[in-house]
């Protein structure tokens, strides 16, 4: 089953990546960067167009800058509203194990009900409708003074999001934050035993 077309991707690359000590993004993973990485596998998973949210020539600059990926969510929101695109894929450009049968699958969620869908203790990847109501309560929540409330689970929470159970997902949502994690990820990928 392929993803319809009226689904966008998103990309998040807009942290500081202060635990790497570099630009995630720009880091090689087999024969592309991080970045380039993310594009193919949101392209591979039928999304289009495929945009970029973070502080970097030709992202999608946020309205709220300096909140995170919720403020990158507004953003692609924002720009989708009056797109004809009814759901946006996010997806973290620092999740190299993600592999499009657990993208389809948490879109084949989301889109059956027309809600935001994630994965259990992981609130990204994440599907949402690209709607009026997901946009106001995307801005509700990054301009609420207590800043705990910007965060993309309340988000999820308030949007009585599915939740997919993370079983068959196992190891592919996790987070390449640190140097030590870069090595064992590439250690792993020369040593599959």
């Amino acid at each position: 089953m392929t993803v319809s077309t009226s689904i966008a991707g998103v990309i998040l690359a807009g942290g500081q990546s202060r635990r790497m000590g570099q630009d995630k993004a720009g880091l090689s993973f087999g024969h592309k960067t991080l970045l380039g990485h993310a594009q193919q596998l949101l392209a591979d998973s039928g999304c289009h167009p495929v945009l970029l949210c973070g502080g970097r020539d030709g992202a999608l600059p946020d309205r709220f800058p300096g909140l995170g990926p919720l403020a990158g969510l507004d953003s692609a929101l924002q720009q989708l509203l009056s797109s004809g695109v009814h759901g946006l894929l996010l997806v973290p450009v620092d999740m190299p194990l993600l592999d499009t049968p657990t993208l389809r699958e948490l879109v084949r969620a989301g889109s059956a009900v027309n809600r935001v869908a994630h994965y259990q203790q992981h609130p990204l990847p994440l599907y949402c409708p690209v709607t009026t109501d997901m946009a106001a309560l995307c801005e509700r929540l990054l301009l609420d003074d207590n800043p705990r409330q910007r965060a993309l689970h309340v988000f999820a929470a308030q949007a009585n999001a599915v939740v997919l159970a993370a079983d068959n997902a196992s190891g592919k949502l996790d987070n390449i934050n640190t140097p030590e994690d870069w090595q064992r990820l590439l250690a792993a990928r020369k040593d599959p035993s």
